[in-house]
């Protein structure tokens, strides 16, 4: 893909922590994020978190970036309401479902909802 002004192209990977960055004996190496598209480094990911929180909050961001590859900065904001519309619907959708199933069991059994 090519580069744009808006953001550094895709695809974008999460690259392993350096297990060589210790602090008092401690392993403070964090995960980064690195473009294959511009072949640099995009983002060290860091917070109070655990390794662990932090692995998955890069995993997420990567996951976001490279499933919005090719649309502008507006596209991916007008996507982002499309979908939690979507998600929204999906779990009104099985509420109600869940909802409908319980009375149907109750009517099976003779029973009142």
């Amino acid at each position: 893909m090519e580069h744009t002004k808006e953001h550094t192209s895709e695809p974008w990977v999460k690259k392993n922590r350096d297990p060589q960055r210790y602090v008092n004996g401690e392993d403070y190496g964090s995960p980064y994020i690195y473009s294959e598209g511009d072949h640099r480094y995009v983002a060290e990911v860091q917070s109070s978190h655990t390794i662990e929180a932090m692995e998955a909050n890069a995993t997420r961001i990567v996951t976001c970036v490279n499933a919005c590859a090719g649309l502008t900065n507006d596209e991916v904001k007008d996507f982002g309401k499309f979908a939690r519309s979507i998600l929204l619907i999906k779990k009104t959708y099985r509420t109600e479902l869940k909802e409908v199933k319980q009375a149907m069991v109750h009517c099976i059994k003779g029973e009142k909802p």
